[in-house]
């Protein structure tokens, strides 16, 4: 068997939850507490850099401000 001598780890500053609503259902709820990574509620609450990181959106997406940035929407909890 081989062995390693490091650990795996849950990234927490490799995602970034983008929370565009205002009354929260139960499953969003949910999913903000739980979400391994940042939780914002605009695009300008994010901090720099970006790079590296997945951005995941959901609610009303009409709010997304124009960016040249890839955004992974979320349309329904399961």
């Amino acid at each position: 068997m081989i062995s390693s001598d490091f650990e795996n780890t849950i990234s927490k500053n490799k995602n970034i939850l983008l929370v565009l609503e205002e009354n929260k259902s139960r499953e969003a709820q949910y999913l903000i507490d739980n979400f391994c990574g940042t939780v914002v509620n605009s695009f300008s609450d994010i901090q720099l850099p970006i790079e590296g990181k997945k951005i995941y959106a959901f609610g009303n997406i009409n709010k997304l401000e124009n960016n040249t940035e890839v955004i992974f929407v979320i349309k329904a909890f399961g």
